[in-house]
């Protein structure tokens, strides 16, 4: 006989169900189906807020980046990065990513080259030897 196949909603609605009964042993339902208590109180709080979308999985994408670089600084180290390093802007008009992130894209992972830019930028303004 197969086995029933279970989503997370379900077994979440289930879980919210069951602990909403008036003599419902959380702790012993968080056991049952194998969540922390914090994760069961979290959902029990988003079913009382929001019902049953209240149960569907959140991003997880921040909703803010506070430290990332302002767009007009990054477009100045690349423009002086394409002036001043040579190689760096190819033929078709491509860029290259830096030595050892040639799989990532600038504007896919902008924390990743935040640093570089900055490092880039600073070697720019000073004074070549």
């Amino acid at each position: 006989m197969p086995w029933k196949a279970r989503d997370t909603m379900s077994l979440r609605r289930e879980f919210v169900e069951l602990a909403t009964q008036e003599d419902a042993n959380r702790r012993e339902l968080c056991r049952r189906f194998g969540v922390s208590p914090k994760t069961a109180y979290k959902w029990l709080a988003r079913f009382e807020q929001d019902g049953a979308a209240g149960l569907m999985e959140r991003s997880r994408r921040p909703r803010s980046s506070p430290g990332r670089t302002v767009p007009a600084l990054e477009a100045a180290v690349v423009a002086l990065r394409m002036q001043r390093l040579p190689g760096y802007a190819r033929a078709d008009g491509a860029r290259r990513a830096p030595t050892g992130m040639k799989n990532l894209r600038l504007d896919q992972h902008p924390q990743i080259f935040q640093g570089y830019f900055l490092r880039i930028f600073f070697m720019a303004l000073s004074p070549r030897r």
